[in-house]
């Protein structure tokens, strides 16, 4: 028969295995959420990268193609309509790319369905991609939850092309307000 010393001995080895194991899942899953934070920063940054990409090729191929100057870019345009994805909606091929829910007005999308997503107001004409991360929501504070880009013209003499009224500009994607991760 167990004494009840051996028996009590069972439960405190027990009680401390249980601790242990919080203690270890606690801090695994604070790594893990930040590591999907960065996960979801890595993708932002690259769907960017994207966009200014392929602003500048569409710059350079308007300054040397004539078929190309005919379809301006215009400022406070739509820069996801560049870019080609291999996306599905419905069961049915899209050409839209991946996590851009297309045009839609900011103020109608709920949070839950936008987070993780890109989308094009053109009430504002900006683009704009709501944070997935709460950590990163929490951040931005009083600037609100999106992060908002719009297609500007300058003037300067470099990435020249022409505009709908024939003037020279440069364009670039310019964020609305400070962005922090």
């Amino acid at each position: 028969m167990i004494s009840d010393r051996a028996f009590g001995d069972r439960y405190i080895v027990v009680a401390v295995s249980v601790l242990i194991i919080a203690v270890l899942a606690s801090v695994l899953m604070g790594r893990l959420e930040r590591e999907m934070a960065n996960a979801e920063y890595a993708k932002f940054e690259l769907r960017l990268a994207e966009m200014r990409s392929a602003l500048l090729l569409r710059q350079l191929l308007g300054k040397t193609s004539v078929a190309k100057a005919s379809n301006p870019i215009l400022a406070g345009g739509n820069p996801m309509e560049w870019l080609q994805g291999q996306g599905q909606e419905n069961g049915q091929e899209t050409n839209r790319p991946e996590s851009y829910l297309g045009v839609a007005k900011l103020s109608t999308l709920s949070a839950d369905d936008a987070q993780g997503n890109w989308v094009y107001d053109p009430a504002e004409r900006v683009i704009a991609y709501l944070p997935q991360s709460s950590r990163w929501l929490e951040r931005l504070g009083n600037q609100g939850p999106w992060l908002k880009f719009q297609l500007r013209a300058g003037s300067t003499g470099t990435e020249i092309t022409r505009t709908k009224n024939g003037a020279n500009h440069s364009f670039s994607l310019v964020p609305l307000q400070e962005k922090m991760w």
